[in-house]
């Protein structure tokens, strides 16, 4: 079973989206914060991180940076309802998905599906193929 943390500082979405994951059999961690995130982080080892872009204090753009720093490889999904900045994280490796609020169960089943594959360890020429779309 794989571990999500979950990241948003509104408890109603936290709560509908934490109840989704587990109808589907994910283990969610929760966090309504950047700092209890990053503690929950390095407690409970997610498999991934589904993260809001804004949060109190610390940004979503700023906790995704912490995190890599603390794990390269994890994997992201981040949440806003602001598609702008979203498209900021587009370029990042490895790939950080995206979901535009409001979305609906199959998009967050989509980019679930779609955050598990994204297995493969960064590469430099995976990225400059993904770049130069070779």
């Amino acid at each position: 079973m794989a571990t999500v943390l979950l990241v948003d500082d509104d408890s109603k979405t936290r709560d509908v989206l934490k109840r989704r994951l587990q109808v589907e059999g994910y283990q969610v961690v929760e966090a309504g914060d950047a700092a209890v995130a990053l503690a929950r982080f390095r407690e409970a080892s997610p498999d991934f991180v589904m993260a809001d872009l804004h949060l109190p204090g610390t940004s979503g753009e700023q906790l995704i940076g912490n995190l890599r720093k603390e794990r390269r490889s994890v994997r992201i999904i981040a949440i806003s309802g602001a598609p702008e900045r979203l498209a900021a994280l587009s370029s990042e490796e490895p790939p950080i998905r995206t979901l535009v609020k409001p979305f609906t169960s199959e998009q967050l089943l989509e980019a679930l599906g779609a955050a598990l594959t994204d297995s493969a360890p960064w590469s430099p020429i995976a990225w400059l193929r993904r770049l130069l779309r070779v």
